[in-house]
C-alpha cells in the first residue's frame, strides 16, 4: 500500500462521496461543507478532537452531514479548514496529524491558502 492508514482512509471517503454530491447536485459550497463533515467522522476515528466549519449552506449543515454520514466537528473552524489534534487536557495540543485547506476556483484565495499550510509543514 503506498499510502499510510489514514491517507488511505481519507482517499476511500473521498472516493464514496463523489458519487454521493454528484447525484445529490451538491453546490460548491455544500461539498465543502460535507468533506469538512466527512473529515470531522475520520478525526473523531482517530481520535482527534477536530475543528471545521458547521456553517449552513444551502440544505443545511444537519442535513448534509447526514446526507454524507459525516459527523459534526468539535470546534468551529479555527486557523485552517480542518484541523485534527490530540490533547492532554482541555486545549493542550500535544500533536496536529492533520491540517487542510479547501478552495474552489479562486487563484488569489489558494495562494494564501497554501502558504498557510506551508506553516503546518515546518
Amino acid at each position: 500500500m503506498p499510502y499510510d492508514p489514514i491517507e488511505q482512509k481519507i482517499i476511500d471517503a473521498l472516493n464514496g462521496f463523489v458519487p454521493i454530491a454528484l447525484s445529490n447536485k451538491f453546490t460548491d459550497p455544500e461539498w465543502t461543507i460535507a468533506i469538512q463533515a466527512i473529515f470531522s467522522k475520520l478525526g473523531h476515528q482517530e481520535n482527534c478532537k477536530v475543528a471545521a466549519s458547521r456553517r449552513n449552506v444551502g440544505r443545511g449543515f444537519d442535513q448534509i452531514r447526514q446526507i454524507v454520514a459525516g459527523e459534526t466537528p468539535d470546534h468551529n473552524e479555527w486557523l485552517y479548514d480542518v484541523l485534527w489534534w490530540h490533547e492532554d487536557k482541555p486545549w493542550s495540543m500535544i500533536d496536529v496529524p492533520l491540517v487542510a485547506e479547501s478552495e474552489w476556483g479562486d487563484d488569489n484565495a489558494f495562494k494564501y491558502d497554501f502558504q498557510k499550510l506551508l506553516l503546518a509543514r515546518s
